[in-house]
């Protein structure tokens, strides 16, 4: 795309992001909020490669928002475009149980057809989702037989990859086609690694024929939420990028927290902010920190279960370290005694760091592109960060009273003293 084009269609499809609605179910309704200030992520992600072949894995806290920033982005793509729009987008989801959900632009219609239709990937059309998007088609994919999520996650990369390969046969003149794998995890630890190592080259080069015979580009793009999974790739260069992208900004959040608060959703969350002596706002941010789903998840579960939870996580990752390092229970809190001095600072120092990465309670950014801006929080150091600060309390609350279970109202006194 011309950088004026890009920009024309840009401001078009962020025009129609704005008035995205996420659907979240929430003790049973269907739970909708103004998608919100993803202005700069959606611009790089449209605007990528910046060098290099045109792969990336985005990763990030699990719940920032990547699935829905994709979505956001068919979303807005679906209705500019009968408006001059070149953007074409492909989403393939999640998997569930023997099932697959793919999502995509008229333009994908042909390659995706004939994909399918060539019936050597195992897949069958067992119906068509209801996404009611215009200029948008939906499927749901299944196979003859169950299959056990983390190998679906390389079947939707399979086919995601065959849909780019035929594009090299059927694109057509001036699109700009943008592929998307939801959520990948994998069965082993470099198994997504080697993916794309294996599809960078070969997607640069069509990206060059593609440009130079229709003026057309394509992009592929690969989120993950296992922060083990992101920790063994091994950093960003130009055979494929490493992308960032975080939890959303404080006044983006806080507005999120007003619009729901209003809805009547928070209540158990304000009468704990009422009696720690906190505003609402206040108190979601030093927990949630811009995870919306973990404010979801809190406010559907309430918050004494949903802290209790996070620390069975602590507890976990204590108990992992114990068994593979042969430590104590004391040798492992002395340690994390200088979490609570220095907050995140020096986190991947730690000898419990590797057990906190596999339960997605801390996560690291070793030679990586952002796509988002990392707020300036104790629970936030220059390579590495807990996923939401409520962690960085419960170990806080952890150290202070010197043993691993502690109560809920603990973990909130400490975060108020912080």
């Amino acid at each position: 795309m011309a950088d004026d084009s890009l920009t024309k269609i840009l401001d078009m499809v962020l025009g129609e992001v704005t008035s995205y609605t996420p659907a979240t179910p929430l003790r049973g309704r269907e739970l909708k909020f103004r998608f919100r200030d993803r202005v700069e992520e959606l611009s790089a992600i449209a605007r990528f490669p910046f060098a290099g072949n045109p792969l990336a894995i985005v990763y990030g806290p699990k719940g920032c928002g990547k699935s829905e920033l994709f979505r956001a982005l068919l979303y807005g793509a679906g209705r500019v475009y009968d408006r001059g729009s070149s953007l074409e987008v492909l989403l393939a989801l999640e998997g569930r149980g023997d099932v697959v959900d793919i999502a995509y632009t008229r333009g994908f219609e042909r390659p995706v057809r004939e994909v399918l239709g060539a019936g050597n990937l195992g897949y069958g059309v067992q119906a068509g989702l209801t996404l009611g998007l215009p200029n948008v088609t939906s499927l749901t994919l299944g196979f003859g037989v169950s299959i056990e999520p983390r190998n679906l996650d390389y079947a939707r990369a399979l086919l995601a990859w065959r849909v780019i390969q035929k594009l090299g046969e059927v694109a057509e003149a001036r699109r700009d086609y943008i592929v998307v794998v939801d959520e990948y995890r994998g069965v082993t630890e470099g198994e997504l690694q080697a993916l794309a190592e294996k599809m960078a080259d070969p997607l640069g080069a069509l990206y060059i024929k593609l440009r130079e015979r229709l003026g057309s580009t394509v992009k592929l793009y690969i989120t993950t939420s296992d922060s083990t999974v992101a920790s063994k790739i091994s950093r960003s260069t130009i055979k494929y990028r490493k992308l960032l992208m975080w939890n959303l900004p404080r006044s983006s959040f806080e507005e999120i927290v007003e619009e729901l608060s209003n809805m009547g959703v928070l209540e158990e969350l304000k009468s704990w902010a009422k009696s720690l002596g906190l505003s609402l706002e206040e108190l979601a941010w030093s927990l949630f920190g811009g995870n919306v789903r973990e404010l979801l998840e809190a406010s559907n579960n309430g918050l004494a279960v949903w802290l209790e939870n996070l620390v069975s996580v602590i507890r976990r990752a204590v108990e992992v370290t114990m068994r593979s390092r042969g430590l104590t229970e004391h040798d492992v809190m002395e340690e994390l005694r200088g979490v609570a001095e220095r907050g995140a600072e020096g986190l991947g120092m730690l000898k419990i760091y590797d057990a906190m990465l596999g339960e997605n309670a801390v996560i690291e950014y070793y030679a990586t592109d952002f796509l988002s801006e990392l707020p300036k929080e104790p629970w936030v150091s220059r390579y590495t960060a807990f996923q939401i600060p409520a962690y960085y309390h419960v170990l806080r609350a952890i150290v202070l009273e010197g043993e691993v279970d502690v109560g809920p109202r603990r973990v909130l006194e400490v975060l108020v003293k912080s």
